[in-house]
C-alpha cells in the first residue's frame, strides 16, 4: 500500500496532495506509510472505520459518502416547466450559486483548511465541466421570473446514470423542485432505456439522505474519506 500522488488535486489547489485507499484491514506498517513529509493533504477513502495514527499529519475532517441507487420503474408526470439547458443556454455563472448550495455539505465546504475562494473555484469547474459534457449529458433548471430555483446535472454511463449536482435555492426550498428535478431525470432515463440512477451524498446530510429515501432510493455504497493534514 503506498500513497499516490493526486496531480489534478495537487495543480488546483497550489500544494501536494496524496491519496491512499483502503479495501482491506490495513497492515501493521500502515502509519510509518503515514508519515510522508512530502504532502501537505493526505486523503484517506477506506470501506472500514479505522483508527489512524501519524507523526506527520493530523486528522482535521472526516466524513461518510453514501451512494443512493434505484431502479426506475414508471413515468411520472411534472406539473412546472423544467428546462433542458441545450435547448435554452445560459451564462454559466446563473448556475454558479446553485453549484455552491449543492456543495454545502461536500469535504470541499466543510474542511476549513480548504478556503472559501478554492471551494467557489471547483464548483465553478464543476459547472464549465458540465457544460461542456465532460461531467454531465444533461443538464436541467426551473426558473420564475429569471430567478434560478433549481437545477440538476447527470451523466450516462453503461445503462446506468448518475446525479453530479442537484440544489434548490436556498429561498425555494420545500416547495418540491428538487422532487420534480429528479422526476425529470428519471423520466429521461427510462425513455432511453436507462434502469438505474445513482445519488452521491454525505451521509451527514441528513435532510438529503431522508429526501432521498422518502423517494424510494436506497444505499447501494458507503465510503469513509478522510483528510490528513501536515503537522
Amino acid at each position: 500500500m503506498e500513497i499516490r500522488k493526486l496531480d489534478w488535486d495537487s495543480h488546483f489547489f497550489g500544494f501536494p496532495i496524496g491519496y491512499i485507499f483502503i479495501n482491506k484491514e490495513p497492515s501493521s506498517n500502515f502509519s510509518k506509510i503515514l508519515n510522508s513529509d512530502i504532502y501537505t493533504l493526505i486523503q484517506i477513502n477506506s470501506k472500514y472505520l479505522i483508527n489512524i495514527i501519524s507523526e506527520t499529519h493530523s486528522l482535521s475532517y472526516s466524513e461518510v459518502k453514501i451512494i443512493f441507487s434505484k431502479n426506475i420503474t414508471k413515468i411520472s408526470d411534472i406539473d412546472i416547466e423544467i428546462i433542458d439547458f441545450e435547448e435554452a443556454p445560459l451564462e454559466e455563472n446563473l448556475l454558479y450559486d446553485l453549484a455552491y448550495e449543492s456543495g454545502k455539505y461536500s469535504r470541499y465546504k466543510q474542511d476549513h483548511n480548504i478556503s472559501e475562494t478554492k471551494f467557489k473555484e471547483l464548483y465553478q469547474l464543476w459547472i464549465k465541466n458540465s457544460i461542456n459534457k465532460n461531467f454531465a449529458d444533461k443538464i436541467y433548471y426551473i426558473k420564475e421570473n429569471d430567478i434560478m430555483l433549481g437545477f440538476v446535472t447527470f451523466k450516462i454511463k453503461q445503462k446506468e446514470a448518475q446525479i453530479g449536482l442537484i440544489a434548490v435555492s436556498s429561498n425555494s426550498q420545500g416547495k418540491g423542485f428538487g422532487k420534480k428535478l429528479l422526476k425529470k431525470v428519471e423520466n429521461f432515463c427510462l425513455e432511453n432505456n436507462v434502469k438505474t440512477l445513482h445519488i452521491p451524498t454525505q451521509l451527514e446530510n441528513i435532510t438529503a439522505c431522508n429526501f432521498y429515501t422518502k423517494l424510494g432510493y436506497e444505499i447501494s455504497g458507503k465510503i469513509i474519506i478522510k483528510h490528513f493534514w501536515k503537522k
